[in-house]
Formats: C-alpha cells, structure tokens, sequence
C-alpha cells in the first residue's frame, strides 16, 4: 500500500478475508487496525467460503496429523511456511459464532473509523465507493474483453470461449470470441435484481424497482415479506414517505390487508432492505425471495 501510494496512487482497496482457519477475534482485531492505519480509500471483508470439490474442502474434511505431508510430489505448503506447535489449529476453521462476531466486529470497527458501510461485505471512505462493483449491483451494462471474459448488455448475457487457441484464432479471423449468450428472462431479471439489490446496505427503491421492472415487490410477495419483517430480517424504511389510510396518490399499486395499510410512496420513495440481522442471515432471505 505505501509503494504504491508513493506511485502516486490516490484510491487504494484493501480485500481482507476472515473466518479462516486458526484465526482469532484478537487476531482479527490486529487485522483490521492494520489495514485502517494504513488509510485505504476501500476495504472489502469476505467470509472464507471452501468449496466442494476443491483441494481446501479435501484438507478439512480430512485433515492430516502433520505439517509435513506431500500432496503428489508437491510439498506440503504448510511445511514450506514452517508451521509448527499450532498446526492443528491451522486445520479447524472457526465455528459459526465466532465468525459472526468477526463480521459483526468488522462492521462496527470500520464505521467508526470513518468507512461506510454500502454493501454487505464492502466499506469505503464517502464517495469512494466501488462505481465497478455497484454497477453489477444495479444490473447495469458491462463489456468485457479476453479470454474466458463475460458482458452483460441489453438484457444479454455473453461469456467469450476460455480456450486460449480458439480465442486467438477466432480473433485473428475477425470473428467475435463469443461462446454462447443466454438471454434473461423476465423472472429470472427480477430475481437478480432483487438478490444484488438487497446486497447493498440502502436496499432496493420500492419506486425505482416498479418503473424498471413493472412489479410492486410489497404486493408480489407481501406473506414472505411480512414473515421477514417479523422476524427481524427486513425492514421497509419510511423515510420522507406520509401515511394515510385515505387514498394512495402514489402510481404504484399498494398491498391490502394486515400490515400493508398507510404505507404511501410520494416524494421520497420508500426501501426495502436487510436488518443488521438479516445482513449476516442474507442468503436465507435471498432464497425466500426467489
């Protein structure tokens, strides 16, 4: 970070990653005071995900007695960093609670230390926040060129082949590197748009949503929503919204029955969004909504 401040630099991110194996709260502590005084422009805290099928899911669900094994003919890289006495807490990664209060944590610790806190795992200082990464957030537009690259543009999917000869052939004979295209349907951009939209901390515009998409997210799934509004997961924020069981001057068709009355959109549109709570059980709201 300093080599590259000194590069001339002006908007650094830092990517940190927690829930990793023999990690501690105190350690993690030490993490994040690190990379606060080191002034970045961005930090993004991701939860280590290990995947089935991968080499790392292989290594915890049968983890070996000793930092000196060998995969094949490859050296064990725990041996090659001269891990030791806590070699088997290298091989545990933490339990749930514990990686909650990581996040937790994290969230408090970078809010305090003048970072914002936009979407679930990213902070940034005011007015840097990743213009790259809302835009997937948004379903905007995007192109993208090399091998293996995807764009999304007018409501089209394309992925170039990932085959590095075909590639350069197919270039060199003046042909696109497409590979294939998937055209989004209409239910399916409704999902995404309301999965990446609940990822940022500011929730999807109730109004926005309806001129883009055509669909009143508190009709179409006023049940699951008013179960997660019970639940503490979701919250419909009624900032700069009136209330009023008179009429609904607003263009959007509003839900009717228990829970849905008052709520009028006018000038200031209201948001659905997740709870702190639902921040960290976000993945079991997605799956209700979709």
């Amino acid at each position: 970070v300093h080599l590259a401040k000194k590069a001339g630099f002006e908007n650094i991110g830092i990517d940190l990653i927690y829930g990793i194996p023999g990690q501690s709260m105190e350690s993690w502590r030490r993490t994040l005071d690190a990379a606060v005084s080191l002034e970045p422009e961005h930090i993004s805290t991701y939860e280590l995900t290990v995947e089935k099928g991968t080499l790392l899911y292989e290594f915890f669900k049968n983890p070996p007695s000793s930092p000196f094994y060998k995969v094949g003919i490859i050296e064990s890289p725990l041996k090659q960093r001269g891990v030791r006495g806590d070699f088997i807490n290298k091989t545990h990664l933490p339990e749930e609670d514990k990686i909650i209060e990581m996040y937790n944590h994290a969230i408090d610790h970078l809010s305090s230390s003048g970072f914002e806190h936009y979407e679930i795992s990213n902070f940034a200082k005011p007015g840097c926040q990743s213009r790259h990464n809302l835009n997937y957030w948004d379903r905007g537009d995007y192109f993208g060129a090399g091998l293996g690259a995807h764009s999304f543009i007018n409501g089209v999917r394309y992925s170039n082949t990932d085959e590095l000869d075909n590639y350069i052939e197919l270039l060199a004979g003046n042909h696109s590197p497409s590979a294939g295209l998937e055209v989004i349907s209409y239910d399916k951009a409704v999902a995404e748009a309301i999965f990446l939209g609940l990822r940022k901390v500011e929730g999807i515009n109730i109004k926005s949503f309806f001129k883009r998409y055509g669909l009143n997210i508190l009709s179409r799934y006023q049940a699951e929503l008013a179960d997660m509004e019970k639940s503490g997961l979701l919250e419909i924020t009624n900032a700069g919204t009136s209330i009023s069981h008179d009429g609904y001057p607003s263009p959007i068709p509003l839900p009717q029955g228990e829970g849905a009355k008052g709520r009028v959109f006018q000038k200031h549109e209201a948001s659905l969004r997740l709870t702190r709570r639902g921040l960290l059980l976000s993945n079991e709201v997605f799956v209700k909504l979709s």
